[in-house]
């Protein structure tokens, strides 16, 4: 902003023009001050959630507890409260070899996206193995390695525990958790990343009865500090993987890491330029972010998303497209090609990062 000038006055200035002045020049520092600096966009991971592997639990009243199907549950929820994934789909069996198997008919996109890509003359192409637009980036599970509660009355809860039978009401004093968290490639099942979560607790006030003969457990597990305590560890993990990933060679951020895949991309060799690919508004995508393309090879042990995937790599050195988006849906984006060399881009090439746009009320482009 440009300055005001300065103009000479007298030694002697009324008391109103003092503070005239004054006004004006708290006004002058407050137009030179910078806005806060937005938060970063950082867009969502799209992961299958496999098995986080638990033990059941005994606890003192009786009752055994399925402590798995609990400790998934609230797993699940971290991950959907977690700004760096979302979930495309719940494997309940875990993970196969047969990614063709795996997640057919998992990926199935909302009616109003697939009246937009007809209406564009996008499909999921029959060219390409089915698990390249099926799959996700990620699978993301994990195991609740240990989990104890103690108390008064000799009260100890937790795996491998057969806590004496107490019946009336007991005070916990605190709990600990641990838990690891793991992803992996989806279609060669290779270990990717990894995180550990550790909680411990100590409570002041928590008294809980243990009824014989009546099932608490779910209350026990979800209604009390107990459940800040597990939800505290499996955040905790999360975040490791995060970390994790942002550790890797090259990537400096988290959205270096992230990726996805061109499902179509007919209308390039019209003239047209415009492609289709995985990820839109769940994953944090907006109208306006740049990405590059790169093709990819991929190679099977056997038949193609039947057989493990060997291995893959880039067919160029750097990226033969950038492309914005110009539209996106709750799990596609249509993005316009603004760069492209003499090559095609093909089904099942990468996608990755290159420029976000600044959330509305900033100025230009995040950098990369």
């Amino acid at each position: 902003m440009r300055h005001l000038p300065r103009f000479r006055t007298s030694r002697i200035v009324s008391t109103a023009g003092v503070l005239a002045m004054a006004a004006l020049n708290m006004g002058n520092q407050s137009c030179q001050q910078q806005p806060a600096a937005p938060p970063p966009r950082v867009l969502k991971m799209d992961v299958a959630v496999g098995v986080l592997r638990a033990q059941p639990i005994s606890l003192p009243n009786g009752e055994t507890v399925d402590f798995p199907t609990i400790a998934n549950d609230l797993f699940d929820q971290q991950i959907m409260a977690n700004a760096h994934f979302v979930i495309s789909s719940v494997l309940q069996n875990g993970p196969t070899a047969n990614a063709g198997a795996m997640f057919a008919a998992r990926f199935a996109m909302r009616s109003a996206d697939q009246s937009v890509m007809a209406a564009h003359g996008f499909a999921l192409s029959g060219s390409v193995p089915a698990c390249l637009y099926d799959a996700p980036q990620a699978l993301l599970g994990g195991e609740v390695i240990s989990l104890s509660a103690d108390g008064g009355g000799g009260l100890s809860i937790g795996y491998g525990l057969g806590p004496a039978t107490i019946g009336g009401s007991v005070k916990i004093t605190d709990a600990r958790l641990e838990v690891s968290a793991l992803t992996k490639d989806p279609l060669s099942l290779e270990p990717l990343e990894s995180g550990r979560g550790v909680a411990h607790q100590s409570y002041d006030s928590f008294a809980f009865g243990f009824p014989a003969g009546v099932a608490i457990g779910l209350t026990f597990f979800y209604q009390t500090p107990i459940a800040t305590t597990i939800r505290l560890g499996m955040t905790r993990a999360l975040d490791g993987v995060v970390a994790s990933y942002e550790a890797t060679p090259g990537g400096s951020d988290w959205n270096d890491v992230w990726e996805s895949r061109v499902l179509d991309a007919p209308q390039v060799a019209n003239g047209v330029t415009e492609i289709l690919f995985r990820e839109g508004s769940r994953a944090g995508i907006l109208v306006g972010d740049t990405f590059s393309v790169t093709n990819l090879h991929y190679q099977w042990d056997g038949a193609d998303c039947e057989s493990k995937l060997l291995w893959r790599i880039a067919e160029t050195h750097s990226p033969i497209a950038l492309a914005t988006v110009s539209w996106t849906g709750a799990d596609v984006s249509m993005a316009t090609v603004t760069h492209l060399q003499m090559v095609d881009i093909r089904p099942g090439a990468q996608v990755k990062v290159k420029t976000l746009k600044r959330p509305p009320g900033a100025a230009g482009p995040l950098p990369n």
